[in-house]
């Protein structure tokens, strides 16, 4: 991985000394995506993590090197050609955009789970459509018995989270559809059976 960190150093991507990189991929992803201004420069992020994701796959499974510019070059060219082939002229949407009019806070959960691994992981993203103002949170624990309970779990200890943040009125957003029809369930009366 160090020539994906030497080519995100090289990028001119902007970088806080003593801050970033830190050991934690979660805190160098959380720093990346939301931590970075919004102008043209940043065009070729997604592209730039996407080739520094290659070059470690090229790395860790065909024991390749790939030279920094070669992967800074590779993210200029598919970030310019990206924008080069949106000639549609319509105008970009905002950044956190939702389709309903609730306008207060929006908590995203998600948990992810496998079977061979001892641990699961957890996390929530809250944004709050007024102010602007972004919490999240990551944890691991020991796996459950399904990817089910690792969501419930997720979505639980998110709330235990937005509790404690003081809030108490919020959207909670999930992509798993059992824990959706679960709720759904629970507020028509019918609850689920596991045997």
């Amino acid at each position: 991985m160090s020539s994906g960190l030497t080519g995100l150093g090289l990028s001119p991507i902007p970088t806080a000394v003593n801050r970033f990189p830190t050991e934690g991929l979660f805190t160098n992803m959380a720093h990346l995506f939301w931590n970075l201004p919004d102008d043209d420069r940043m065009r070729m992020y997604p592209w730039l993590i996407w080739f520094i994701w290659k070059a470690r796959n090229d790395k860790v499974f065909s024991n390749g090197d790939w030279d920094p510019y070669e992967i800074i070059n590779h993210a200029a060219a598919e970030a310019s050609a990206w924008a080069s082939s949106d000639t549609s002229g319509r105008r970009r949407a905002a950044r956190h955009t939702v389709n309903s009019g609730f306008r207060g806070d929006r908590c995203q959960v998600d948990g992810a789970w496998k079977e061979t691994d001892p641990r699961a992981g957890l996390g929530w993203y809250n944004y709050n459509m007024e102010t602007g103002e972004v919490l999240l949170g990551t944890c691991n624990l020991w796996r459950g018995v399904s990817s089910l309970q690792t969501e419930v779990e997720a979505l639980l200890w998110a709330m235990q989270c937005m509790l404690r943040h003081n809030k108490l009125v919020m959207v909670f957003e999930t992509d798993c559809s059992d824990v959706v029809q679960m709720v759904l369930n629970q507020r028509s009366g019918q609850f689920l059976r596991y045997y």
